[in-house]
């Protein structure tokens, strides 16, 4: 979105001026007059070569990062520190090079008369709608100190959440990459030396090393072809999951697997109650808190049926009636606990509660796939190996009962 730059006078007569990011000019104009400003003046800013070159740095900065990042702002900000001297600590301990540089920037746009929400608005790559809306929040109600911290404590509890749910789906990978690379190594160079010597004996060879010998001899022949299917192969699913269409597919797909679906449903059913609960205890409005939510689930699924939701509340409904509508990805406990935050007016305490439950279950499902895939895969491997290995040598000692 663009940025504008204003010149207002405030209800007491002061005179302001600084940068807001809007989606238009009236836009901007509506959002000042929101905050007791009377513009006198506004115009959009030329657009700066400098937040171009930094955007391909972006793409480079962890998530964990920006938990710390949170977090020193969210102590400095609560010791009652000035923000732009908030900012300039946080730049000068900050390890992270591309972050350095980005918290830099935000600076120099708050000292040159920018909100704070509007100074990371300029970074949408990196800061998310939700973490934006959460610092306008905060700047509006004067608690952004303890928003701050809040946000921090939720952006640790989902990268934590993240972490667990990869390191847990890249076990069973690596295994079976070991597996894959272990009978590569047997088949390319082992088998091949002996290959001759069995050819010129007379010993029969059993089925599993005949199939051995024919994959030799076709990855020796057709190793090119290999490499440029796997390339290609690799080349199509990335091009197709950076389509919209490909990555919808795929998160549609995600929640219909077995075995690890429900496991996808109760991370973005976490996400997205953790998120909606700490924007609505903001003082978000509910509209906005939705469609904001909509925008960092994380799944075309959820996505759209937070955009519904948002739909039928404008229109009159409640969250949990519009929540009752889709059974299939949001279970009846989500909409029972909905509305009854909705009837007792504690509706992100509700949604806080719903998230702490699904992130227990999601670490006990965790646990449960650990304990039992692990020994499942070592079987599978030990299997694996050893017919390879079996493959091998077997012919090598009916060889030897013949000399």
């Amino acid at each position: 979105m663009p940025t504008y730059i204003y010149q207002a006078t405030a209800s007491k007569g002061d005179q302001k001026q600084g940068k807001i990011i809007a989606a238009s000019e009236n836009a901007a104009i509506k959002e000042l007059q929101e905050r007791k400003l009377t513009v006198t003046s506004l115009k959009e800013e030329e657009k700066k070569a400098r937040f171009q070159i930094s955007i391909p740095f972006m793409k480079k900065i962890k998530a964990k990062d920006l938990v710390i990042f949170c977090k020193e702002l969210a102590i400095l900000v609560n010791t009652n520190l000035p923000i732009i001297r908030a900012l300039k600590t946080i730049e000068l301990q900050t390890e992270n090079p591309y972050l350095k540089d980005i918290v830099k920037e935000v600076k120099n746009e708050v000292t040159g008369g920018s909100n704070l929400s509007d100074a990371f608005g300029r970074f949408p790559e990196v800061f998310s709608p939700f973490f934006i809306n959460i610092v306008k929040s905060g700047e509006v109600s004067g608690r952004l100190g303890e928003i701050l911290e809040s946000v921090a404590e939720q952006m640790e509890k989902d990268y934590d959440l993240n972490s667990e749910v990869k390191t847990a789906l890249a076990y069973p990978g690596f295994i079976l990459v070991s597996i894959f690379v272990v009978g590569f190594i047997l088949v390319t160079f082992a088998l091949p030396q002996l290959i001759s010597i069995f050819e010129e004996s007379n010993v029969e060879l059993p089925l599993t090393t005949r199939i051995l010998i024919w994959v030799a001899h076709f990855m020796q022949s057709f190793w090119w072809l290999i490499l440029a299917f796997i390339f290609l192969a690799g080349a199509f699913i990335a091009s197709s999951l950076k389509s919209k269409q490909g990555q919808d597919s795929f998160d549609r797909l995600k929640l219909k697997l077995p075995i690890i679906g429900p496991l996808f449903q109760k991370v973005y059913l976490t996400r997205l109650t953790r998120n909606l609960g700490i924007l609505i205890e903001s003082s978000l409005p509910i509209l906005r808190a939705l469609k904001v939510t909509a925008d960092v689930v994380g799944n075309v699924v959820y996505k759209e049926v937070l955009l519904q939701v948002a739909d039928d509340v404008e229109g009159g409904k409640s969250i949990g009636d519009s929540f009752s509508k889709f059974p299939g990805v949001i279970p009846p406990l989500v909409t029972q606990m909905i509305s009854v935050g909705e009837e007792v007016g504690k509706l992100d305490n509700s949604c806080k509660q719903i998230a702490e439950f699904f992130a227990k279950e999601v670490d006990h499902i965790l646990k449960q796939f650990a304990s039992l895939i692990e020994p499942v895969l070592l079987v599978v491997m030990g299997i694996a190996v050893g017919l390879l290995v079996s493959a091998i040598l077997m012919p090598i000692y009916n060889l030897a009962d013949t000399i």
